[in-house]
């Protein structure tokens, strides 16, 4: 019942998502729909925990893992200061250098609280690393995925499609290891952005967006479970063998395209956080596919390529990290860009010496 409260509440008070050159929707749409996302995941996880402690004998979620009482304290702390960053920016518009001084030391909070990499397990030909190198990479992961995820929020369902995939592989994963806490965080996400998708995919009186709020929690929650799964691997009977590996697929897409959008912003002399249409989900929209038909595109080559690397796992990790670079260059750079120039040439096929500047547009949805 929460979100269609929101729902009342931002067009009684008409607090709707503005509308600018970069926005793919045409209606007045709140995007307040992350602030019920925090009380949903916790409480709901909580709540699980609190009745399992009172109705099962000898109950012992933390048994594997006892650190991950501090780790959890810390992990919640973060999530509650980066929802209130998103709140505030979804409210009122908040800088991204006002919200990189409070996404460090989130960041911060997991890994000096010992939940950072300290094995490669053999990528770069590289196994221990120093814990120093370990806190200081790991905490520019979490920035790196945390702002990925909100920058992926292009379309509908797409942000919470992304996560739903890892919050299932993390809850089947942690359940078949016996795992308890991490499954029930995994399937406290996962019911959260099931929920919020029906709401964003088939909503329409009741149709939201999630906000900065709810893309910055979701993505702090999913660098959380992320990187117990790879802390964790090791020491469970069901292992993955190259968990860093299956953690990158998971999250490849908006990894990838993040890297891929700021280095094309910077090669053609703008900043990196210069608002435009140059992300995957925006060149699937301009090929002529919906909102709905996009976001299946991608979830489905997350899910391909991810299985894809369970299968393969035997093999060593650098070659599974090129071949995924590979695919993703392929799939996620080149081919878009094909289809652009042919759907240009197409179009306008009298305006070859154009034909650049044209697609440069359909990058951008501008009228040729």
């Amino acid at each position: 019942m929460t979100i269609p409260n929101i729902v009342f509440i931002s067009k009684k008070k008409k607090l709707f998502d503005t509308f600018n050159s970069r926005k793919v929707h045409t209606k007045n749409i709140s995007r307040l729909g992350g602030i019920s996302f925090l009380p949903t995941i916790f409480v709901s996880f909580f709540l699980v925990l609190g009745i399992g402690g009172v109705l099962i004998e000898n109950y012992e979620p933390f048994a594997l893992d006892r650190s991950i009482y501090s780790n959890f304290l810390l992990f919640v702390s973060g999530s509650i200061l980066l929802f209130v960053i998103g709140v505030a920016d979804d409210l009122v518009g908040i800088g991204f250098k006002i919200k990189f001084s409070f996404q460090i030391p989130c960041a911060l909070l997991l890994s000096i609280g010992g939940l950072y990499i300290d094995n490669f397990g053999g990528l770069f030909s590289t196994y221990e690393i120093h814990p120093v190198v370990g806190v200081s990479l790991t905490t520019l992961a979490i920035v790196l995925i945390v702002n990925a995820y909100n920058l992926i929020d292009g379309i509908d369902g797409l942000c919470s499609g992304l996560i739903g995939c890892v919050a299932l592989f993390i809850t089947i994963w942690s359940a078949v290891n016996g795992l308890v806490i991490y499954a029930m965080l995994g399937a406290a996400l996962l019911g959260t952005v099931l929920v919020f998708l029906y709401f964003n995919l088939l909503g329409r009186r009741l149709k939201i967006f999630m906000g900065d709020a709810g893309s910055l929690l979701l993505g702090y929650v999913v660098c959380f479970l992320i990187f117990s799964f790879i802390d964790l691997n090791g020491q469970v009977e069901y292992q993955v063998k190259n968990p860093i590996i299956i953690a990158l697929s998971l999250m490849f897409v908006p990894i990838f395209d993040t890297i891929r959008v700021f280095a094309e912003r910077i090669l053609t002399g703008k900043s990196p956080f210069h608002p435009d249409k140059r992300h995957i989900h925006h060149h699937i929209i301009a090929l002529g596919f919906s909102h709905i038909k996009s976001t299946l595109i991608i979830i489905s080559f997350t899910v391909i390529l991810t299985v894809g690397n369970l299968f393969f796992n035997f093999l060593n990790p650098n070659i599974l990290f090129v071949v995924n670079i590979l695919i993703g260059i392929v799939f996620l750079l080149v081919l878009p860009k094909m289809l652009l120039a042919r759907k240009a040439q197409e179009a306008y096929p009298k305006r070859h010496k154009e034909r650049r500047h044209i697609i440069m547009k359909l990058e951008e949805n501008i009228p040729v």
